[in-house]
């Protein structure tokens, strides 16, 4: 009798711990689907709002960021939001 009540809780314990997985699993993926698709070429990330991209009128960053966030979606590295606010390769940006 000790034998299979002691088999019954093993078994518990295995459907617990499964069950506490699988809900972490369901987490991770509803997070990874409640971020916002970007555009071609842009990533979502936190970006200081004084130096979140670089755009092809001010093609660099400067030197002294905020330390604030401000998540959304950010030009890649090596592109830059044209007047259009596509992102777009320099050799894309209109120059006058």
């Amino acid at each position: 009798m000790k034998f299979l009540a002691l088999a019954f809780l093993v078994c518990v314990l295995a459907l617990v711990v499964a069950q506490k997985k699988k809900g972490e699993g369901d987490k991770d993926a509803k997070e990874e689907d409640d971020t916002p698709k970007c555009g071609a070429w842009e990533v979502w990330r936190c970006a200081s709002t004084n130096c979140s991209e670089t755009t092809c009128e001010v093609p660099t960053l400067g030197h002294h960021c905020a330390k604030d966030c401000e998540e959304g979606c950010f030009c890649d590295d090596g592109f830059f939001r044209d007047d259009l606010g596509n992102c777009v390769t320099w050799d894309h940006c209109t120059r006058e």
